[in-house]
């Protein structure tokens, strides 16, 4: 079950973890309430309040957006209300960001901000891309997050399988044949399941946190945008968590984080309850 509280530094932060991913109970976790932070407080990997610098010759460069590059700023917390226990000192920022006015009009106020976490030889944490990523603090904001964040920990904590989900067999079979087939035949129950459309995408997020081994370390997506350089995205998961997760980003045009070319089982871990947030308020959209 996850332990939901708000932390300040003084108590060592807060983590969130799933111990329990098929915890069977009769409750049902509420739908959400402010649809405008359900997006961002799944993908974000820390979320919290304090304050952040923007240095004069950063400011530089992110005003004139002359190079393309990420650039550090130093972060204060005040307050944890989702992530790890440890510091967190400074966020990266794209420099060309198209909100970065936004960014620059907040420094030095106190702010509640959304990053996700990028592991690398340290992990580092990168503002999440959406306008939500940095907001005043006021009493209504800091109600919103709270409770998302706690209906999501309940989601996550309270998900079990659901086999009365449309096209539930289906994707079971096709699934259940990526531990043993590889290459073409691999890429072939892939498409098969793109091929099932819209309505099995409840389905496949249910039967996604599958860690087999893949014998063929290969997915091709077509690219769906006009714009496109190149007609297929390609990737090389580990796992068929990793396939999937790049499957449902194809589908569906959402992520909650990149583990297409695998990752440790944290971040698959994060991925997962990402989904499953999406998946139950599907069911909240359509009521």
């Amino acid at each position: 079950m996850f332990g939901l509280i708000v932390c300040t530094l003084a108590a060592g932060g807060c983590a969130l973890t799933d111990q329990s991913r098929h915890t069977k109970t009769s409750d049902v976790p509420p739908c959400f309430a402010a649809p405008e932070i359900v997006i961002p407080t799944a993908r974000a990997s820390y979320i919290a309040t304090g304050t952040y610098e923007v240095p004069d010759d950063i400011r530089g460069i992110l005003l004139t957006k002359q190079s393309a590059k990420y650039v550090s700023l130093p972060w204060i917390a005040e307050a944890i209300l989702k992530g790890p226990v440890q510091e967190v000192s400074s966020f990266q920022v794209w420099s060309q960001d198209n909100s970065l006015s936004r960014l620059l009009g907040k420094s030095d106020e106190a702010v509640v901000v959304f990053l996700v976490s990028v592991p690398r030889k340290s992990v580092t944490y990168h503002l999440l891309n959406s306008p939500a990523a940095v907001q005043a603090v006021d009493e209504l904001l800091l109600a919103n997050v709270h409770h998302e964040i706690e209906r999501q920990a309940l989601i996550v904590s309270r998900w079990q399988p659901d086999r009365d989900l449309p096209f539930y067999t289906d994707v079971e079979k096709l699934i259940s044949k990526l531990s043993v087939v590889d290459g073409a035949k691999q890429q072939r129950v892939f498409d098969e399941l793109i091929e099932l459309g819209t309505p099995a995408i409840p389905a496949i997020i249910d039967q996604m946190d599958n860690r087999a081994q893949l014998r063929t370390s290969y997915v091709r997506l077509s690219n769906q945008h006009s714009d496109s350089f190149e007609a297929y995205r390609q990737y090389s998961p580990e796992l068929v968590v990793d396939a999937i997760a790049a499957i449902l980003n194809h589908q569906t045009g959402e992520y909650f984080g990149s583990i297409y070319n695998g990752d440790e089982d944290d971040q698959r871990d994060a991925t997962v309850a990402g989904w499953r947030v999406y998946a139950h308020d599907l069911k909240c959209s359509k009521a």
